[in-house]
């Protein structure tokens, strides 16, 4: 029981250095560095099942080292089907910096 305990206290230390590593080096990487917009566009045609996954992967690839980036995404419509676009249109309501075009 004891080891059980140790060991989970060890992994929760470790855990809680690498996070501390994380800050420390956003902070030193980051810190005279403007903030710029990134621009993401993403072409769609006919049925895309996935289009809230490669949203939503784009978003948190961006702010993963910056916690609020200015980011704008484009999503170019060259002949989406009906159910595509309806989710693209939710998406845009909710997501503040997605346009449709």
């Amino acid at each position: 029981m004891n080891f059980l305990c140790l060991f989970f206290v060890i992994f929760l230390m470790i855990l809680g250095f690498v996070d501390l590593a994380k800050i420390i080096l956003k902070s030193i990487m980051f810190k005279n560095r403007k903030r710029s917009t990134k621009e993401v566009k993403v072409p769609i045609y006919g049925h895309c099942e996935n289009i809230e996954f490669i949203i939503r992967k784009i978003i948190f690839k961006y702010t993963w080292l910056i916690e609020r980036p200015n980011l704008k995404i484009t999503i170019i419509n060259n002949g989406a089907d009906g159910e595509t676009l309806k989710i693209c249109k939710y998406l845009a309501k909710t997501i503040a910096g997605l346009d449709i075009i």
